[in-house]
């Protein structure tokens, strides 16, 4: 192929570009405005840019814009429609949120949203901020908004190690990568300092905290460069895209790229090594490629290459990309131009001697005569006895086949002897002629083999039976030797020219079948609806496309494990031990099994589905035969990229609906409050009120039925106002309502002050409290820790005969304050005592009446506090009455957490 020969587009990067093409199809343009940190000035560029677009004449409004308190920003909201926030209730709480319906009704051309990777209040439409813009880009508005380089999640854990503070909001990579636009906001790290110390960023103490904490020069440094390499690179992927758009096959020398060439050679290992290492070595991204032609390769060659693709993603080859061509020369050019490499890497050639200059026109000098303006660099091997392989044995099958040799010697020998009676009619210059068109027509049946032994045959036939003097091997005319030469010429050019059609043919069909099967993939995994189907799809196309059995594998429901079960739909199901690879696949986010360095014994090859740092999935793929060059199996990166997409697109449309269900389930918790506290308490609250009024006109003279009936009203709605405190507190538990308001609590104080709120129930059970300070402080909610002592009061009230006692004891201890509840009762059973915390969970001896929720909210209120509760026996060394102890330890230091 002559390199002056216009590039083809590639498969893949048109595929890729052609769904991008659907997708931006009636979507709205983001535009990011990208900085290193707070402060440097992101929102302020975003409302000059917006006041740009006013005075263009388009409709521009505010969705989200944070001042944080700075004049000159908030000036820039003047002119500009802003659109009022949605208020959102969380406990006990109203958070202002982007008001998404609205300006979905208003769809306006461009909507500003300030703090892209901002997380929304609970109750919401979507968890996060970027999917409400997401929203609004589907529905064709453009949005501006700002965001700070340490929210990204590849960033997130190199921000905590150089700053030493974790980033709790992030977003995924791909939201940047799916940007139109991104606008880096620069300055330099003193120049935010002086902000900073003007308090143009922070106001009062904030500005001293942050300046000596975060805020830092060698912080901001490291943070400036991380913003500046995420605009590079994504300013570089503008360019590769607008390179494919445009057709242009000339490198660029924007930025420097290597990659090298490899193959089934044992010394490609050395070639992939040394080009990690001169590529780290001028921190610069470097690719691999291997040129796929038509010509088979045996199985150890096969094995090699897939070790040396696997090396090279180890290394860290930021694509291996695999290339369907007939000429390896030409195949590097067209990807060294595709990715616009400035240097090809290649080994140097190891033919010493005189032999050397017959490899002149070999893979290196083509590479240099027509690589124009990409560099060669040329890696020096290693020796046999280094090379870590065997030389390749030559083989004495011809590369046709014996099996296609018999049928055109067969014909020409058939032809030949047909032509025996036509000789003296037509002389046997004709005849020569009629076989040499029957050698000229054999290429385009047969291979160069079969073609150049029936040429010399027929030549000789030719020569012995029809050239006089007949029956001899002499030749005795200068124009039948030259008709005689002719045979082998016609034969080898005729063979060459159409071994090379053929060969190009076969690229052709390959590439043309490749894009097709990738192209119907991606079609089918769009209309996919559900991880079923999602299997189904991937397992016939690519069992069409690879002629391979597979099976799709997912994580349990915490994303901790392998699931060992195969999604429906699957061609192959994993023995045990294939799991047990498809396991390490999953834990390593590397592939493993059949033709890689990892548990090679294993039928299968897993492949794992990574989307960002989060492996999805994996992808089993078993040989349905051996001969297959397995190297379709290692270039598999698109096909990996598109069903991981898939599997993650699925995974967050049940997220979706798990939120939205969780949002029900909220709205619900929030009516049944509703219902409780307004339509049983206040007709509960009447009842006693009244009870307690009657009570009190029929003074002590009143009738004695009356007073105990009144008596019986008041304990009544006593016991049902306190079963609905139970069921709102448990609500509040489980719905994360429980708001702490932690004071310093005198214990002493609170603890009688319940029992003499309980003195009714307590009547038969003396009360004795022990304490060895006088007034003990506890940082906790006065509130919820009386709820705490009066549920575990009552239980012991409940459970113990009356006339036994029950003991109170307030230990202070190191970093932390400890009650136990001591009562003399008959214990709790073994058995049952390790679900005395469960919801509704009532013991064997339990009376009548009750729910079973007392000790479940004196769990979750002790755990609310990042306390523990323990339930053990009080006197083990009795047989009978050994009684119950609970004892509750909670966190008592100034700066302890407590949990919400």
């Amino acid at each position: 192929m002559s390199s002056e020969e216009p590039t083809r587009p590639d498969p893949d990067r048109l595929l890729t570009s052609l769904i991008q093409a659907g997708e931006r199809e009636g979507r709205g343009r983001l535009k990011i405005f990208l900085g290193m940190s707070a402060g440097v000035g992101k929102t302020y560029a975003m409302l000059t840019a917006a006041h740009r677009l006013v005075r263009e004449g388009r409709v521009v409004v505010v969705g989200v814009v944070e001042t944080h308190g700075r004049s000159e920003t908030a000036a820039l909201l003047d002119g500009l429609v802003v659109i009022p926030r949605m208020a959102v209730g969380h406990r006990d709480t109203t958070i202002m949120e982007m008001d998404l319906d609205h300006l979905l009704a208003l769809h306006p051309d461009v909507v500003l949203v300030d703090e892209l990777a901002h997380t929304n209040a609970p109750g919401t439409r979507h968890p996060k901020r970027y999917q409400d813009v997401q929203e609004l880009l589907d529905a064709g508005i453009d949005v501006y908004t700002t965001l700070n380089v340490q929210h990204l999640e590849s960033r997130a854990d190199n921000v905590r190690r150089i700053t030493g503070i974790r980033v709790l909001e992030t977003l995924p990579d791909s939201v940047v990568d799916q940007a139109d636009d991104v606008e880096l906001v620069d300055i330099s790290p003193e120049d935010l300092l002086q902000r900073i110390r003007e308090g143009r960023v922070y106001t009062g103490d904030r500005r001293e905290q942050a300046a000596s904490n975060f805020f830092r020069v060698g912080n901001l440094t490291a943070l400036r460069e991380m913003a500046l390499r995420t605009t590079a690179d994504h300013v570089d992927k503008e360019l590769l895209d607008y390179r494919v758009d445009e057709r242009i096959d000339t490198v660029w020398p924007a930025r420097e790229r290597f990659l090298v060439a490899i193959g089934p050679s044992p010394y490609a290992a050395r070639l992939i090594r040394w080009t990690r290492q001169a590529a780290a070595a001028r921190d610069i991204p470097w690719f691999a490629v291997y040129v796929r032609t038509p010509r088979m390769v045996s199985e150890e060659q096969r094995e090699q290459l897939t070790r040396n693709i696997s090396l090279a993603r180890e290394l860290g080859a930021q694509d291996v990309i695999v290339l369907d061509d007939d000429d390896i020369a030409s195949g590097l050019l067209t990807a060294a131009r595709r990715i616009n490499a400035s240097t090809i890497v290649v080994g140097k050639p190891r033919v010493r001697g005189r032999l050397a200059w017959t490899f002149r026109t070999g893979l290196v000098s083509q590479l240099v005569e027509k690589s124009r303006d990409v560099d060669i660099a040329i890696v020096q091997g290693i020796d046999d006895d280094n090379a870590g392989g065997q030389r390749r044995p030559i083989s004495l099958t011809p590369m046709s086949g014996w099996a296609a040799y018999p049928v055109p010697l067969l014909i020409g020998l058939a032809l030949t002897m047909s032509c025996l009676p036509l000789l003296p009619i037509v002389g046997y210059q004709a005849v020569g002629l009629i076989l040499l068109v029957y050698v000229a027509i054999l290429p385009m049946l047969a291979g160069r083999g079969p073609v150049l032994v029936t040429a010399a045959l027929m030549a000789v036939m030719w020569d012995f039976f029809f050239i006089p003097p007949r029956l001899t091997f002499s030749i005795g005319r200068i124009e039948d030797r030259l008709t005689f030469v002719l045979y082998f010429i016609v034969a080898l050019t005729s063979s060459v020219l159409s071994t090379r059609i053929r060969l190009r043919e076969k690229v052709i069909r390959r590439r043309e079948r490749r894009t097709d099967t990738l192209y119907r993939l991606a079609h089918d995994l769009g209309d996919a609806a559900g991880l079923d189907a999602i299997s189904v799809v991937v397992s016939e196309r690519l069992g069409q496309m690879l002629d391979v059995d597979v099976c799709l594998m997912m994580p349990d429901a915490d994303d901790k494990q392998l699931s060992e079960i195969v999604l429906p739909g699957a061609t192959y199901v994993p023995a045990d031990k294939d799991v047990g690879v498809a396991t390490w696949s999953y834990r390593n986010g590397k592939s493993a099994g059949n033709g890689t360095d990892t548990l090679p014994s294993a039928d299968g090859t897993f492949h794992p589905l990574i989307v960002g740092d989060h492996v999805v999935g994996i992808l089993g793929l078993r040989l349905r035969a051996q001969s297959r060059e397995a190297v379709d199996i290692v270039s598999l990166g698109s096909v990996l990229q598109q069903i991981a997409r898939a599997i993650e697109r699925e995974r967050l449309r049940s997220e979706a609906e798990r939120l939205r269900m969780t949002d029900e389930r909220e709205r619900l918790y929030r009516l049944l409050l509703n219902t409780v506290s307004h339509e049983i308490r206040t007709p509960l609250a009447a009842i006693g009120g009244s009870a307690g009024v009657i009570h009190e006109l029929l003074g002590e003279d009143g009738d004695a039925r009356i007073v105990e009936l009144l008596e019986q009203i008041r304990q009544g709605t006593v016991r049902l106002d306190r079963l609905v405190a139970n069921l709102l507190d448990m609500t509040r538990i489980e719905g994360g309502g429980v708001m702490l308001r932690p004071e310093w609590t005198d214990m002493h104080d609170l603890v009688r002050s319940v029992v003499g709120a309980l003195e009714h129930e307590l009547a038969d059970h003396p009360v004795r409290i022990e304490s060895s300070v006088v007034h003990p402080l506890v940082k906790c909610d006065a509130v919820y820790m009386e709820h705490v002592l009066r549920n575990l009061l009552l239980n012991a009230a409940i459970y113990t005969p009356p006339g036994t006692d029950i003991v109170i004891r307030l230990i202070p201890e190191v970093a932390s304050f400890r009650i136990d509840v001591e009562d003399h009762g008959p214990g709790i059973p073994d058995e049952e005592r390790p679900h005395v915390f469960d919801k509704f969970y009532r013991g064997s001896s339990a009376p009548s009446g009750g729910t079973g929720l007392g000790l479940a909210i004196v769990d979750g209120l002790v755990t609310a506090h990042g306390g523990t509760v323990r339930v053990e026996v009080a006197h083990p060394d009795r047989k009978e009455n050994a009684g119950t102890r609970f004892v509750i330890t909670i966190p008592n230091e100034e700066d302890s957490e407590v949990k919400t």
